[in-house]
């Protein structure tokens, strides 16, 4: 059985820069798992107000689309990279937008319940006018992926 990491590696192996790795990756989605708050993330994302994310290509629309089955949050030592994936495995597919680590200024690891499941989470600060945050729940099922990409923002 490969692992998350291992799959998002296979997929970004064409994407990365000359000795660029990826050391860390887990399934996420953004904070509610919601449509509404995917697109206000996207909205903010297309319109320049989070401008460590860059779109790799679309609109808005296209971003809110590709994270609706969920996404990967993958690190590496340049940059944070969100993948969407597919709707069945939720096996990581494409490059959807990427925040270069030096705009991160703060992380967070926490926990959330939901029901009766406590999901972590994982914040990310990205400077810019006005600091925004990024959040993501993790699955419990995924909770060492979490561990590691917060481990992994934290050299």
């Amino acid at each position: 059985m490969t692992s998350t990491l291992d799959r998002t590696r296979a997929v970004l192996a064409p994407d990365l820069a000359a000795g660029e790795t990826v050391l860390a990756a887990a399934q996420a989605q953004l904070d509610g798992g919601t449509m509404r708050l995917a697109s206000r993330v996207a909205a903010g994302a297309a319109g320049g107000g989070i401008a460590g994310v860059v779109m790799q290509s679309g609109s808005a629309d296209d971003l809110e689309a590709a994270l609706a089955n969920g996404l990967v949050l993958a690190v590496s030592g340049l940059r944070v990279i969100l993948l969407d994936v597919t709707a069945v495995s939720a096996r990581p597919k494409s490059v959807v937008a990427t925040i270069d680590r030096s705009r991160i200024t703060d992380t967070a690891a926490g926990e959330k319940r939901v029901m009766l499941v406590k999901l972590p989470t994982i914040a990310l600060t990205i400077d810019g006018a006005d600091d925004h945050v990024l959040r993501f729940e993790v699955p419990k099922t995924s909770r060492r992926d979490a561990e590691a990409v917060i481990a992994a923002l934290h050299p």
